[in-house]
């Protein structure tokens, strides 16, 4: 077997850290090798090519959101009195009382 170029080898070695858009890749491959998953119309394929890209975009996001959570999680202090869930509580401005 020929040995890969480090061109070559830096993109499998980044999918091979993430194996959720290694399995999606793969995917996607098989779909447009038509492996024989009994799709037969153009239709069906392109269908089930876009619904594996929004998949591998939404996991892709969620965890780049969930690393850079943890990456600014890092810069605060221990103590620090901060929710880090990521959420806000607030219902807004409560109403003041009226005056007389």
């Amino acid at each position: 077997m020929p040995s890969l170029s480090q061109e070559d080898q830096e993109p499998l070695n980044r999918l091979n850290r993430r194996p959720d858009l290694k399995k999606r890749a793969e995917s996607i491959l098989s779909i447009a090798e038509d492996d024989g998953a009994g799709i037969v119309k153009a239709d069906e394929a392109e269908n089930r090519v876009i619904e594996e890209v929004r998949r591998t975009g939404n996991g892709a996001l969620t965890g780049r959101a969930e690393s850079r959570i943890g990456k600014s999680e890092s810069y605060l202090p221990a103590d620090c009195d901060i929710d880090r869930s990521g959420k806000k509580k607030s219902v807004g401005a409560q109403p003041s009382e009226k005056s007389e």
